[in-house]
């Protein structure tokens, strides 16, 4: 291979004093970044607010993260949060040693000493600083078993002190609660990045169980005993009486010690003394682990690649005032003599037919677009390609690394090093502010970056791990983005949009690679040819990332220069992956077309599919925009979609549900069973709803068959084919009608919408909504309530992002998807008739239904209940002569010759711009659900084509 060699008379003391500048002002900014991000005041009066103004605002979710509605209720001082195990408050706040060396976190607690098992109150992740009880006693971690206390816990009406110091330079820590404290050593094990109060994580394993916390405060040093004593003001203990009114302020005589110690703070009893500040303010502060001697700077210079040995950095002092200016004056007078320039281009022996396409819409320096030119036509994948607006630019792949003559020296040194190491380059940018960072293998270099992201590539690369992916953000270069082999995701700012991003790749069975910042425009996010972006991103960068996609092509590469409009983007055709399911069931439609070609042929806005296999979701994705007029509305997998009449099937597992209860006498044979709905109505409602329902007639089996003669008033014969039967929409601002209101027409309901019965009974099934309003009424009767039942039911099933509640009230957020009619929006609107119709859910959910049904009921229904529900029991089937394939509320085949002449269960829904399908296969533990925002004979296409590649990617025959 014929090489160019490269100059390597770099003048080596600038390069010194560029390193030695940088440590001290990422130290100095190390100890501003320290000094306030690690303090936060939760008081818990009606909101999560940090009320130290640090801006660690809390936020409630439930299980998976799903947004939640904190509660509260009287507290030690004003209100408190009340855990109830159902959600946990989510804190983006980092303890790690490296930026908080010591800490404290205190608060008040009230918990319900008869609750036996772990329960994680402030939890830091696994066995990091927080506090857990169990029963009476309490347990501060920090190290092994932690300190505990056996009789922490007295009563559920008393509030109880805790507070947990923590010093890892001293590897000490202490439990303090009421009047006395236990001291031991720290071990190893140091907090994630979020603070968790109420349970141990996302996932609400440990979760709290009826308790209370209030005056939760963590202080970003270890105070001393006295200090806590004074935090915990002079009661031992705090007396609430337990039904006290959320807003009363409990009456105890006793000083308040919460707010009392927040008023100290900074006044007549600092927690930081004014004179130790002093001193540090003059002291130059360490960098961690570092001590007090020089050695301490080789961890900095060997992550940097520069030989500790040589000629001594000049001396630079730290000033107590505005030290980045003074430090980059000293800098200025030093930096006499710039550094030899030197070049590198890239070179291969044989040239190839590209398979890499270089799109770009700006003017780049030449050297930049013949190097990466060179590198495709060699048959190299660009893994980095960076340049910032001063013409500094790195191009890496294979085993060469080519940069301009302008970058820094200490950079063009440490890029040889990697190059004669590594070959080329894994990750690495040039920020527009004098930072780089680069990554090889399980090492990477650095200057100038922030002390976050020294310590996030330090925890990679120590872990063996490798950096794949890292930007800076163009227009602040303090921010940036990175990237690791594992997928994990970490950035300067915590942005939620980016770690909501990260958690829909693992049901997708895809790994983030490539992140990046664009100008002025936010970030995107790459997996294969999956990927997300920022709710503020240019529909010109929008169109540079779709439009590959729309050719079967995923993008490698994608910067922005100098200006929003000025791009490189970088496109290859996606290898065939051979053996991987999800990219054969996309690319597996008809004439080889893939699934983004068939949604556009078919109209289809929007949609979402889920696949079970050995009754699990192994993956699910979205496709296509939520909402046609923002070009933004990416659907995720986590997008909620209104499911139409798949609603009826769950309905009538919900009401196989109550059946089994031996008191609730649903399980009727030849003839009644509806007359427990006569409960809903009196006086004249009552003689109509008889006269017009006839509840004695029939059988509730019937009604789930829709095989009971009941169709809507307007319908003039039931018996003439197909009964009209879909439920009647209304306007979403106002309260739709109750279930009674439905049955009998009255007002708000329609009419012509009222139920009868004035066709056959048992001689054939008519499909139509009307016979799931009297399912509805049953269910509200026996089961509490349709939406309260219903709503255990998806707890029970793990379906948390469902429900029936209409109008739906996450309609116009960002996790809903509109309704389109061959591209046009149709409104948002209520269902009256929840059972029939007002499924909200995502296709995630409705597996997890299907995985139920496949699995004998996933312990929310008896397998016998199931069988019954899919109609194996012969017995149910004797009141319907001409059912076709519904059974007790799902359509059913014993031998379906599409599948494999296997056993396949199933049920669609077809309304208001919303197209689903879902079927189950037993036998194979296997189903799939699509939902499409569209309408019309395409989707049926569509679906039939992607069924057909499920079934050849899985080998189902």
């Amino acid at each position: 291979m014929d090489r160019i060699v490269r100059g390597r008379d770099v003048f080596m003391p600038r390069a010194c004093v560029v390193l030695f500048v940088t440590l001290l002002l990422a130290a100095a900014a190390q100890a501003q970044v320290g000094a306030g991000a690690c303090s936060a005041t939760y008081l818990f009066d009606g909101n999560l607010t940090d009320s130290s103004g640090g801006g660690f605002d809390g936020e409630m979710v439930g299980l998976n993260g799903v947004a939640a509605v904190p509660g509260f209720t009287a507290g030690i001082n004003g209100q408190a949060l009340e855990l109830d195990g159902s959600s946990v408050m989510r804190v983006l706040l980092d303890l790690h040693p490296e930026f908080c060396p010591q800490f404290t976190i205190a608060g008040w607690v009230r918990m319900d000493p008869t609750v036996t098992g772990t329960q994680w109150v402030v939890a830091t992740g696994g066995a990091g600083p927080g506090l857990r009880t169990g029963g009476r006693g309490a347990t501060l971690s920090g190290s092994g078993n932690g300190l505990r206390e056996a009789e922490a816990i007295r009563d559920d009406r008393v509030w109880f002190f805790f507070a947990g110091v923590y010093d890892y330079t001293a590897q000490t820590y202490r439990f303090h609660w009421r009047e006395r404290s236990v001291e031991g050593r720290l071990s190893d094990a140091v907090p994630g990045d979020v603070l968790w109060v109420g349970a141990l994580n996302e996932l609400l394993h440990y979760a709290v169980r009826s308790a209370a916390i209030d005056e939760l405060r963590i202080i970003g040093r270890a105070l001393t005993p006295e200090e806590v004593s004074r935090l915990r003001g002079s009661r031992p203990s705090a007396f609430v009486p337990a039904a006290a009114d959320a807003s009363a302020r409990p009456s105890t005589g006793l000083p308040q010690a919460g707010p009392g110690f927040t008023d100290r703070i900074g006044q007549t009893e600092p927690i930081i003394d004014a004179d130790d500040l002093a001193d540090r303010r003059t002291t130059p502060p360490l960098i961690p682990g570092q001590q007090s001697s020089d050695t301490g700077n080789d961890i900095q210079l060997r992550e940097a690649g520069i030989a500790a040995d040589g000629p001594p950095p000049p001396t630079l002092t730290l000033p107590a005032d505005d030290p980045g200016t003074e430090l980059r004056e000293q800098l200025d007078n030093l930096a006499e003599n710039p550094p030899i320039e030197t070049v590198d281009e890239i070179f291969c022996d044989v040239q190839v037919v590209p398979t890499l396409e270089i799109d770009d819409n700006a003017d780049f320096p030449e050297r930049f677009t013949n190097a990466l030119n060179q590198l495709v036509q060699c048959g190299y994948h660009p893994q980095v390609v960076a340049i910032n607006r001063a013409d500094q630019w790195i191009v890496s792949g294979g085993d060469q690394i080519a940069r301009s003559t302008n970058i820094p020296a200490a950079l063009a040194q440490q890029l040889d090093a990697f190059e004669s190491t590594h070959g080329a380059l894994d990750a690495g940018d040039i920020s527009n502010g004098d930072s780089w960072l680069i990554a090889a293998g399980n090492e990477f270099a650095q200057s100038g970056v922030s002390v976050r992201a020294r310590f996030r590539a330090r925890q990679v690369t120590e872990g063996g791990g490798r950096i794949v992916s890292f930007s800076f953000d163009p227009d602040r270069p303090t921010e940036w983005l990175m990237v690791d082999d594992g997928g994990s995701v970490y950035s300067e700012s915590r942005i939620p949009e980016i770690e909501r991003a990260v958690q829909e790749f693992p049901v997708s069975q895809i790994r983030p690679r490539l992140a990046r910042y664009l100008t002025e425009d936010g970030w995107v996010l790459f997996g294969t040819d999956l990927w997300y972006v920022s709710n503020n991103l240019r529909s010109g960068h929008l169109g540079l990332i779709n439009n590959p996609r729309n050719e079967n092509r995923a993008i490698a590469q994608l910067l922005s220069y100098r200006a929003p409009g000025n791009y490189l983007r970088i496109t290859m055709v996606p290898p065939a992956r051979g053996g991987d399911p999800i990219w054969e069931v996309e690319n597996g439609f008809d004439s080889n077309r893939n699934i983004w070609t068939r949604l556009a042929e078919s109209e289809i806005t929007g949609a979402a599919i889920a696949a079970v296999r050995n009754n699990t979701v192994v993956w699910s994705r979205g496709y296509g925009l939520r909402n046609v007029s923002d070009g933004e509305s990416y659907v995720h997998p986590s997008t909620r979609f209104d499911f139409a009449s798949v609603s009826k099937a769950v309905a009538a597992f919900a009401l196989m549900q109550l059946t089994e209860d031996p008191d609730v006498a649903l399980d009727i044979g030849a003839t009644g069973g509806l007359e427990d709905i006569e409960a809903l109505f009196s006086g004249d409602d009552l003689q109509d709803f008889r006269d017009n329902v006839q509840p004695q007639n029939g059988n509730i089996i019937q009604v789930m068959q829709h095989c009971g003669g009941f169709c809507y008033g307007h319908v003039t014969n039931c018996d003439a084919g197909f009964s009209q039967g879909g439920a009647r929409e209304y306007d979403d601002t106002q309260i739709p009608p109750t279930t009674a209101e439905v049955i009998l027409g009255n007002a708000p309901a329609a009419n012509g919408n009222r139920i009868v019965r004035n066709g056959q009974i048992g001689q054939q099934s008519r499909y139509t909504s009307a016979n799931y309003n009297l399912i509805q009424a049953l269910i509200d009767v026996h089961g509490g309530g349709f939406v309260a039942h219903t709503d255990r039911l998806f707890r029970d099933l793990g379906m948390a992002s469902s429900t029936y509640a209409s109008p739906y009230i996450g309609r116009n957020t960002d996790r809903f998807a509109r309704g389109h009619e061959r591209g046009v929006i149709t409104p948002t609107v209520a269902y009256g008739e929840l059972a029939a119709a007002s499924l909200v859910s995502t296709a995630a959910d409705i597996a997890r239904f299907v995985i139920a049904v496949n699995d004998g009921g996933g312990g929310a229904l008896s397998s016998d209940g199931v069988d019954r529900l899919v109609g194996r029991n012969s017995d149910d089937l004797q009141y319907c002569s001409n059912m076709g394939t519904m059974r007790l509320g799902i359509n059913r085949r014993a031998a379906d010759g599409n599948w494999g002449t296997n056993e396949t269960w199933w049920h669609n829904g077809d309304h208001n711009g919303y197209h689903a399908k879902m079927i189950g296969i037993p036998r194979l533990q296997s189903g799939l659900v699509a939902v499409m925002t569209s309408h019309g004979d395409d989707e049926n296409d569509f679906w039939n084509e992607l069924a057909e590649s499920f079934r050849d990617a899985y080998g189902i025959r």
